[in-house]
């Protein structure tokens, strides 16, 4: 595993993190403002429907100046930009004398007299001729202004007909209230709130991140990158090695089932030992139930001089000692020039080459080591060698609970012959093999032998060297 998996997890959170965060900022500071223009709004309501109960007790009172007075000053407190009284023809109330007139008028007496006028003011606006034609408020947001403006109709009703005259006289609605106060209070606030979560929600973002990356890399990226170590070590040779991780979650069982192929593959290479490369090769190759084949290969036996006395008179585990170096001397030159050991019988060694000089190659090497690894025991042993060279059936052969792959046929049966009347630290050729290599050994014929197995005496040949050529 390499470490672009963690730059890519710590890549994927960093992301997940920011598209949160750019989804919860504008979310967080878009509710607090509509909370805050609707907290606006309601106060608003509830102040105008104060100050028309206001105006309209002043009104009633007889005192009209008192209510202009009262909205002037109201203009000075908190956040009032506008507070006035309006005609449903646009005119802003109490800018000339034309109501006091209709009131002295509708009474015959001078009610009220005549007072300083506030300034004409005309309001063309869409919201007031709204308000005006269906005789409900509206509120309304001016965004560019950060304010807000409600208009409120004031009905004309039973009470103020002593003045004003009846619904069919004056028409249902006196005036219209219009209120505007500033939100950039609001804006502030949400300015501010803005800046706070734009800066404690990375801050809280980045420990978060942070803490979730040190969680994942512990609990997830180190396993996997111990899993990963660990297989490498086994490919590299290290056969001893195991997935050691002690959570029961699925990385737990996937170390579980890797050291169970851990121990799968121990096993098998266990094995290997007792199965020859052409056995092995013939499973590979998925022909354990396929017929013979007839093959041209060498056939090299070996066996031990005098074991079977040695090996009554010596200790067991001595014996056992011996015998193994002894075969793992012979193995090791077979491996050497690329032949295979078919089987071990006893403390006989057969093999099989496919080049018939790779195999005399062999067979005098083997001589030579085991000469060399016994001349100082206490109990000298030698080898005698027997190769031939010839056309073999090789096939599965044994019972269904036990198989084997093997080759027979005359070639390996006269090799095992000659195997047999070597003497110590001699290699026997037949003839077939000297045929093959003629120009390559210096051989001594062994003419007109009785061999076991062979209706008629043959001639075999005792290697003395081999005669190596120029562009060797």
């Amino acid at each position: 595993m390499k470490k672009s998996l963690q730059l890519k997890v710590i890549a994927l959170i960093v992301l997940l993190m920011l598209a949160v965060m750019a989804t919860i900022i504008p979310i967080s500071v878009n509710r607090q403002k509509n909370d805050l223009l609707e907290a606006a709004r309601s106060t608003l309501s509830v102040t105008t429907d104060m100050l028309n109960l206001v105006i309209k007790n002043i009104m009633l009172s007889g005192e009209a100046p008192i209510a202009v007075d009262t909205l002037t000053s109201l203009q000075q407190i908190g956040e009032f930009k506008a507070i006035n009284l309006y005609r449903d023809t646009g005119d802003r109330a109490f800018q000339d004398f034309r109501t006091l007139d209709f009131v002295n008028n509708y009474q015959n007496y001078v009610m009220f007299e005549r007072t300083d006028r506030v300034e004409q003011a005309m309001v063309e606006n869409p919201a007031f001729q709204q308000v005006v034609s269906t005789g409900r408020p509206i509120t309304r947001e001016l965004v560019a202004e950060r304010e807000m403006e409600y208009f409120f109709p004031l009905r004309n009703e039973q009470s103020c007909w002593a003045c004003h005259g009846t619904v069919a006289v004056s028409g249902p609605i006196r005036g219209i209230a219009h209120f505007k106060i500033s939100l950039a209070g609001i804006y502030r606030q949400i300015n501010n709130a803005f800046l706070f979560l734009s800066v404690f929600l990375p801050g809280a973002v980045i420990v978060f991140a942070i803490l979730l990356i040190i969680a994942i890399r512990r609990l997830v990226l180190r396993p996997l990158l111990h899993i990963g170590r660990t297989v490498s070590l086994f490919g590299a040779g290290q056969l001893d090695s195991t997935v050691v991780i002690k959570s029961k979650d699925e990385l737990g069982e996937l170390a579980k089932r890797i050291n169970e192929m851990f121990a799968s593959v121990q096993e098998r290479l266990r094995l290997s030992k007792y199965v020859s490369r052409s056995t092995d090769a013939m499973i590979r190759r998925n022909i354990a139930g396929s017929g013979g084949q007839k093959n041209q290969l060498v056939v090299l036996f070996s066996d031990v001089r005098g074991f079977t006395r040695f090996a009554d008179q010596a200790d067991p585990q001595l014996v056992i000692d011996h015998l193994n170096q002894l075969l793992d001397v012979q193995s090791g030159v077979v491996e050497k020039y690329q032949g295979d050991i078919d089987k071990f019988m006893g403390d006989a060694v057969m093999a099989q080459f496919a080049d018939p000089l790779s195999a005399v190659r062999a067979g005098m090497e083997m001589v030579r080591s085991v000469h060399r690894l016994t001349k100082n025991w206490d109990y000298p042993l030698h080898i005698g060698v027997g190769i031939n060279y010839g056309e073999v059936v090789a096939g599965n052969i044994g019972s269904q609970s036990r198989m084997e792959f093997a080759v027979i046929g005359d070639t390996v049966n006269l090799a095992s012959r000659l195997c047999g009347v070597a003497p110590p630290n001699a290699v026997l050729i037949s003839a077939a093999l000297y045929q093959a290599l003629a120009d390559r050994l210096e051989v001594k014929a062994v003419e007109n032998q009785t061999i076991k197995g062979k209706a008629e005496p043959v001639t075999y040949y005792a290697v003395k060297k081999i005669v190596e050529s120029a562009d060797a």
